[in-house]
C-alpha cells in the first residue's frame, strides 16, 4: 500500500510540474513588446520643440505655477516633454507632443506634504539641454537618448541617459556647475 501512495503521490507532482512548465512556456503574446515596439526608436532630430517653448506650453495650461522637473524622452515611438510644476496646494502635469508642439495631456492632482518642500528651476541659471548632452556624450560613449533636468540632494542636475548599441549609461550632471556627479550603467 505504501508503493501505491509514493507512486500516486510522484504522478501527481509529475503532472503538476508538467502543468507549471506548459504554463510558463505558453504563447503569451500579450505580455512580450511587439518586435516594431523594441526595435523602432525615435531619432532626436524629430526633436522640434525646444525646452523653452515647452515650459511656455507648460504656463499657458497652467499659468503662474512653478516648474519642478523637465522630462525629454521617447513614448510610443516618439519623444516627448513632460513638464511637472506646482502650487502651495497642487501639482501639475502636461505632456506635449516634441515634433509638433500638440499639448497631448494635462493634470493637476491635489499634493501631499512631502511636496510642500519642493523647489522651482530657475532655468536662466542652468546649462541648457544641448550643454548637458555634450558633457556627457563626452563623459561616455553613446548618444544622448533622453534627458531628465531636477532637483536631487538640494542640487539641480541633468540626468542624461546615453545609449550605444543595447548599452545605456545614465550620467547626472550638475546643472549649475557643469560637474559630472555619476556615472551609472544600466543593467
Amino acid at each position: 500500500m505504501t508503493k501505491k501512495w509514493t507512486k500516486l503521490a510522484a504522478g501527481v507532482t509529475m503532472a503538476g510540474a508538467l502543468l507549471l512548465t506548459a504554463t510558463a512556456c505558453s504563447d503569451d503574446k500579450k505580455s512580450e513588446p511587439k518586435t516594431s515596439e523594441v526595435t523602432k526608436k525615435a531619432k532626436t532630430s524629430t526633436i522640434k520643440l525646444s525646452q523653452a517653448d515647452a515650459i511656455s506650453k507648460f504656463h499657458k495650461q497652467y499659468s503662474g505655477k512653478d516648474v519642478k522637473e523637465i522630462n525629454l524622452e521617447t513614448e510610443k515611438n516618439k519623444y516627448i516633454y513632460e513638464v511637472e510644476g506646482f502650487d502651495r496646494t497642487h501639482e501639475y502635469e502636461v505632456k506635449i507632443d516634441a515634433n509638433s508642439g500638440k499639448i497631448l495631456s494635462h493634470k493637476s492632482e491635489k499634493s501631499n506634504l512631502d511636496e510642500l518642500n519642493e523647489q522651482a528651476l530657475d532655468i536662466d541659471k542652468l546649462i541648457s539641454r544641448n550643454q548637458a548632452t555634450k558633457i556627457a556624450e563626452k563623459e561616455v560613449d553613446g548618444t544622448a537618448t533622453a534627458w531628465k533636468l531636477t532637483h536631487d540632494d538640494k542640487k539641480t542636475v541633468w540626468e542624461v541617459e546615453v545609449t550605444k548599441g543595447n548599452r545605456k549609461q545614465d550620467v547626472t550632471i550638475n546643472a549649475k556647475t557643469k560637474k559630472v556627479i555619476s556615472v551609472e550603467k544600466d543593467d
